[in-house]
């Protein structure tokens, strides 16, 4: 009989090191869901001519907002994208980041 090495001895991760890495994985997904909205709009923004330059997380709406004033159809589109933006970096950040910090304090992933 061949040897194909399918029952060879490894690792055995623990279910606390299994959550954490989805954890990990879940944040950087949101992360670059968020980046990718950042993106798009940015682009739907330069079809109108408007260039966001570079801004922080904080005033990115805010910069958006002042691009399209007195633009009804730019504000429109832009006000709906921004929204989802709002939605998703919050998620993608502060509370997946907590549970991470937790995780790694309390010592329990092994």
């Amino acid at each position: 009989m061949q040897n194909t090495k399918l029952l060879m001895d490894g690792l055995i991760k623990t279910l606390e090191s299994q959550k954490q890495r989805a954890l990990l994985t879940a944040r950087k997904l949101l992360q670059d869901k968020a980046i990718v909205i950042e993106n798009d709009i940015r682009g739907l923004l330069r079809n109108f001519g408007l260039k966001v330059g570079i801004v922080g997380l904080i005033k990115f709406e805010e910069r958006i907002f002042e691009l399209v004033e007195g633009m009804p159809l730019a504000r429109q589109t832009a006000s709906v994208v921004v929204a989802l933006r709002c939605r998703t970096w919050p998620i993608a950040h502060p509370s997946i980041q907590e549970k991470i910090m937790h995780h790694q304090n309390t010592g329990s992933n092994t």
